[in-house]
């Protein structure tokens, strides 16, 4: 039985962190269901020196979304829906890996999502990272809606910069 949209959406988001995380250098490794549970989708796995960082090895755990809605704009922002479950696990501050959200955006039309051709492979729109690390308890029931800066997008060079900070042992808060 083929993937249904949402589930090639997904598997989009997981090909688009490989292939930046390969450029920079980390493997990146999908989690099976048990670890799916506690909100990690995927891991990376950092073996690099960052300068005289004190950290040269280590892991950061990462929930992937992907989305072809609209994401609303505002303030330098994009706002995203997010079920409470996964914002409460997002947001702990009593953990060891640093742990971030990245959401792909993909356009509506999935005839666009991937093109090949002998001379490239594209994929279409672009993925944000954020940090709820520290975020404020919700007062929803169901859903919180979080905001990814513009300033966080998902490139070679913006990951390497954040996992840079991670080797310095930054923990990133999240700011509204």
């Amino acid at each position: 039985m083929p993937l249904v949209e949402n589930e090639i959406e997904a598997e989009l988001s997981y090909a688009f962190l490989h292939a930046v995380a390969s450029r920079v250098g980390c493997s990146c490794s999908i989690t099976n269901r048990h670890v799916d549970g506690m909100g990690v989708d995927a891991i990376l796995h950092v073996d690099d020196e960052f300068g005289d960082a004190p950290v040269c090895r280590f892991s950061v755990d990462v929930q992937l979304k992907a989305t072809v809605k609209s994401l609303p704009h505002r303030n330098g922002s994009y706002s995203y829906s997010l079920k409470k479950p996964h914002y409460d696990k997002l947001r702990r501050v009593k953990i060891e890996n640093a742990y971030i959200l990245i959401v792909l955006q993909l356009p509506r039309d999935s005839s666009q999502w991937l093109k090949c051709s002998k001379t490239a492979l594209t994929m279409k729109k672009c993925a944000h990272w954020v940090s709820l690390y520290g975020a404020p308890e919700s007062t929803n029931d169901t859903e919180q809606t979080i905001y990814l800066p513009d300033s966080n997008l998902v490139t070679p060079d913006a990951l390497r910069e954040l996992l840079s900070r991670f080797a310095w042992r930054e923990r990133i808060p999240y700011v509204v």
